[in-house]
């Protein structure tokens, strides 16, 4: 990262063809245009002093534009852009950077740090270029010159890039040139986000051509800022000496992934970022780097992985998992659909189950046998279809990908697969057994092959035990007899992680983790403990500099690093930097049963606050698994788990509440907003929240759909049938009847099924009978077709209240729970509890003749066996709903 100051632009010249003013220079032009004795003071306190009283802003504005625009840049600064930089931040308000016309490796966007909000890293192709305080061509946004601007913008807490400055100062090594580094907002925000005061030495380097004290040079040292006594220019040549002929970004990511040499030989400049997103997976160096581990190193990886940390391709290829009788299976399966050129292989099962180890121990394997290419695709890749194709391009033969975890990338990874042809692929990857029955198996069940992982067996207890006495210190466990270690682990029912847990630690699961989460040492720890559970519930993790703005916003005594040390061993970072928990099931518990629902909020809401920094949607600003992360923390149903859970379902709300005005422009953080306020049964605040979803994203099928289903039930809750009440039904029927007609559905309920649930349930409790049974036949007719395209448990459910209807006039209502939530029509999902309201007058249950009316009869007659309520017999049904029923 390259950070430039007033001295970068010493050599370049201005307009006129002079060298371009800096510091002294440009302070003593001005105290002459004031007409004042200048005499060596500085540019901040010469503009402190004559700005207002004596030179206005328009004034000042046109020396700076004289001096400053239209600038040529020196041919050493232009040499900087044959290079690949992570970011170039500048001090300077001068033109010369954009004005660079010699070659450029990377495409640059510029942004006013006064005005821009800060955007996330896109990759090595793009360069992003600040101007932190401000930019001559654009003086309508302002500049910080004077110590009142300085002072104005460390106050604002809305200076953006400076953060972002700092946190690529943290995590990066930032190269300063031409600067003192005197600027109060920069050192502001760097001891924010390192909190203790120590930073390593060694990962900034300062160039400058000063000669520094010895106190000047060890205060930078403690900075971690190395002084190298050079220019510019001299930085340049050394460049050249060292990396001839510049560092393009194809250099970078052939580096930085690991590619074999001439790989990206044909990759084009606009590929580079594709590829930039995919891992080879060298199996015999991965092997070896495990190897090259010392001993302790081996144990801790080992250790903790058996503890429940997310497995490593390091960990996976090594000896530490055991090769379980269901992975031998899942082995088999694999093999045979590599076979039978199957295109999507998925794995499901339990969260702790051990499928993602297994899979990767699989494939590898697979892969070293038959000497098939192994790819690994990167959570956080931009266009998964460009990667995918630029994978089949390159290769002829048949190659494995490797997704990793399928919740990540959401509905729409059918387009991705459909969007690649050809049989010399196959894409692997998992989910939990429940988001795959209940969500994807709808939208990619024609097109995958899946695996169910099960539990292990008998045979798998031996070389658990093995792997528990090498890695794990339990003495208790050690000293007990084979038998009875074997008897721990066969008394577990749980999944592998819990049993292996139980078995060596000789208590409930549940008590470990409170055990250890009450015994760190203090709230700040467990603050950031609960930040970085959370963001593992998102299966993402969190980003350390993240993770750090987070802690800041709910830390009271402890530095980061402080707080970080007593989590050794509970949080772990993975090979892509982020921070995970130990694992969701230990966090779960936490937030369930341990801490307190204002600690949550806190921790949710310190996690919000990161995002302000960017602009909205959030979705165009972050990277696919920061997104992922603010997408479940705002999640309604997340929310309102919590809030549930801890009795307090009201005050779910908070989490939205004070981010109204910065997340105005998301559609999603209104959506979700809107749907909490229906769970706790506020629908007038849940109709006012999803209409401003619909104004931010129009688009948005979710928000339009929710709304339709909320207006319904507004509409049935009114006390008549007025015209109030009839425009609220029209409008909602007319907009679920049109995403009714859609060819492909692309969301999560099925709008026939709200249609049935909700327009029927307004028109019987407003009397409209006639109206309900004719709209009842539409939507019997409508159900039946959508059944030949797939099979849904909520269409079945809705088919069944038809029957019962349309048959006997008897009407079962959704029941809402004691916190108010009106469950939604969602796929797969089971009926509901209901209870009976009857339509129809006994004596006159039967419908007049018609054809639709008696496929319905014929239909109830032939599922006369199946009960909505489970029972065996509908007489017992009757009885059992008699007591709630009601004749209309």
């Amino acid at each position: 990262m390259i950070v430039l100051g007033a001295g970068a632009s010493f050599t370049s010249q201005n307009a006129r063809g002079d060298r371009i003013k800096v510091g002294e220079a440009l302070a003593a032009a001005i105290s002459a245009k004031a007409g004042i004795e200048y005499n060596k003071e500085s540019l901040v306190e010469v503009l402190g002093a004559v700005r207002g009283s004596i030179l206005s802003d328009p004034v000042l504005y046109s020396i700076l534009s004289q001096e400053y625009k239209g600038c040529e840049p020196s041919k050493e600064l232009e040499d900087i852009f044959k290079y690949t930089w992570k970011r170039l931040y500048t001090w300077n308000i001068d033109d010369t950077v954009e004005n660079s016309k010699g070659r450029c490796v990377q495409t640059r966007r510029f942004y006013n740090g006064l005005r821009d909000k800060a955007v996330e890293f896109e990759g090595p192709n793009v360069l992003h270029i600040i101007h932190l305080h401000g930019e001559v061509v654009r003086p309508e946004h302002g500049f910080i010159l004077t110590e009142q601007e300085y002072a104005e913008h460390i106050k604002s807490e809305r200076h953006f890039w400076y953060q972002r400055l700092a946190q690529d100062y943290l995590s990066t090594c930032p190269v300063f040139i031409g600067s003192r580094l005197a600027e109060p907002i920069l050192m502001a925000e760097i001891e924010r986000a390192k909190k203790d005061g120590k930073v390593v030495s060694g990962k900034s380097f300062l160039i400058t051509p000063d000669k520094l004290s010895i106190i000047q040079t060890a205060n930078l040292k403690a900075k971690g800022i190395v002084h190298i006594r050079a220019t510019l220019e001299d930085f340049i040549v050394w460049l050249k000496k060292n990396i001839p002929g510049g560092w393009s970004p194809k250099d970078i990511v052939s580096s930085s992934n690991n590619f074999r040499p001439n790989y990206l030989d044909g990759i084009t400049f606009d590929e580079v970022q594709a590829v930039h997103s995919v891992r080879p997976i060298n199996i015999r160096e991965i092997k070896d780097n495990f190897l090259k581990l010392g001993r302790s190193e081996q144990e801790r990886r080992a250790r903790n992985f058996l503890e429940g940390f997310q497995p490593s391709w390091l960990i996976a290829l090594s000896d530490v998992p055991v090769w379980l009788d269901s992975t031998d299976q899942l082995y088999r399966s694999f093999e045979v659909s590599v076979n039978n050129n199957v295109k999507f292989f998925i794995v499901t099962g339990q969260a702790g189950s051990g499928k993602s180890t297994a899979v990767m121990s699989v494939i590898s394997k697979y892969s070293e046998i038959n000497k098939i290419d192994l790819y690994e695709l990167k959570a956080d890749v931009k266009n998964v279809t460009k990667a995918l194709t630029l994978l089949k391009r390159i290769h002829s033969k048949k190659i494995i990908v490797y997704i990793g975890d399928l919740f990540i990338y959401g509905d729409n990874f059918r387009n991705y697969i459909e969007s690649i042809s050809g049989e010399n692929f196959i894409i692997v990857s998992t989910a939990r057994s429940g988001e795959w029955g209940e969500h994807f198996v709808r939208y990619l069940g024609d097109i995958a092959t899946p695996f169910q992982f099960q539990r292990f067996v008998r045979k798998d207890f031996e070389p658990l035990i093995e792997r528990l006495v090498k890695y794990v210190p339990s003495p208790k466990f050690r000293q007990a007899t084979k038998q009875a270690q074997i008897a721990k682990l066969s008394n577990s029912k749980n999944q592998l992680l819990i049993a292996l847990r139980e078995a060596t630690q000789s208590e409930r699961f549940d008590e470990i983790i409170t055990s250890e989460f009450e015994g760190l040492p203090d709230d700040d720890t467990r603050r950031l403990f609960i930040i970085i559970g959370i963001s593992t519930l998102a299966r993402v993790g969190i980003n350390i500099t993240t993770a750090k703005e987070a802690y800041h916003h709910v830390a009271e005594k402890r530095s980061f690093e402080q707080a970080m040390s007593p989590l050794d061993g509970i949080v772990s970072e993975t090979e892509t930097g982020r921070l995970v928990a130990r694992h969701d099931l230990y966090v779960r518990h936490i937030l369930d049963s341990v801490t307190n629902f204002d600690e949550i909020i806190k921790a949710v809401t310190s996690i919000l606050k990161t995002y302000r920094k960017f602009d909205i949607p959030v979705i165009k600003s972050v990277a696919r698994t920061d997104y992922t992360l603010f997408k479940y923390v705002t999640n309604h149903s997340f929310v309102m788990s919590v809030s549930r859970n801890h009795g307090v379902i009201k005050r779910g709300a908070e989490v939205y509440r004070d981010f109204e005005v910065d997340f105005q422009l998301d559609g999603h953080f209104w959506l979700q907003y809107g749907l909490y306020m229906a769970d706790i049964n506020r629908l007038d605040a849940a109709v006012s929240m999803l209409k401003k979803s619909i104004e931010a994203y129009s688009a948005n099928e979710f928000a339009i759909h929710a709304l339709a289903d909320i207006e319904l039930r507004v509409a049935k809750e009114r006390e008549s049938f007025d015209p109030a009440t009839r425009s609220l039904i029209n409008d909602a029927v007319k907009s679920l009847t049109l995403q009714d007609a859609k060819s492909q559905i692309t969301t999560d309920q099925y709008p026939i099924v709200t249609l049935v649930n909700g327009h029927l349930g307004a028109l019987i409790k407003h009397g409209q009978k006639e109206a309900a049974r004719e709209a009842a036949v539409r939507y019997f007719d409508r159900i039946k077709q959508l059944e030949k395209e797939t099979d849904s448990s909520a269409l079945r459910s809705a088919k069944e209240r038809l029957i019962k209807f349309t048959t006997f006039g008897e009407w079962f209502e959704k029941s809402t729970r004691r916190d108010g939530k009106h469950k939604p029509a969602r796929r797969g999902s089971r009926p509901d509890t209901q209870h009976k309201i009857n339509a129809v007058p006994q004596s006159k249950q039967r419908l007049a003749p018609n054809n639709n009316a008696q496929n319905v009869a014929q239909v109830s007659a032939k599922n006369s066996n199946t009960e909505v309520d489970g029972s065996k017999s509908k007489k017992g049904r009757r009885r059992k709903h008699n007591r709630n029923r009601v004749d209309v």
